[in-house]
């Protein structure tokens, strides 16, 4: 990728430097030092942006997309759900770790003489 191929991402998500840096999480600097060809275009960043471009151009073969935004996860669970879901693992856990104990101590009773 070159400076020209790194302007033309950037025109088409209509991005400013500062967008372009803070989507690739670098600074401003770095992304006016590429397009004037003080620094190479790092592989990195060229495959960072055929990334992005994928990931916001629409793509005909799944048809119509609606995109859903949220503040915070969308699950079935309720955090204090989850929470209890993880309560009943660790529980199972314990009781199965008491019963292996349990059986392998009266395996010691056993002993044939």
């Amino acid at each position: 990728m070159d400076q020209w191929d790194f302007k033309k991402w950037r025109k088409k998500l209509a991005i400013n430097q500062v967008a372009a840096g803070e989507l690739l999480r670098l600074s401003r600097g770095a992304v006016q030092y590429w397009e004037s060809e003080l620094r190479p275009i790092p592989l990195a960043v060229e495959l960072a942006c055929q990334e992005s471009l994928r990931r916001w151009k629409p793509r005909p073969e799944f048809g119509p997309v609606t995109r859903l935004y949220a503040d915070g996860p969308i699950s079935g669970l309720s955090p204090m759900g989850v929470g209890l879901a993880w309560l009943l693992v660790i529980i199972v856990l314990i009781l199965a770790a008491a019963a292996l104990v349990k059986y392998l101590r009266s395996g010691d009773k056993a002993d044939p003489q």
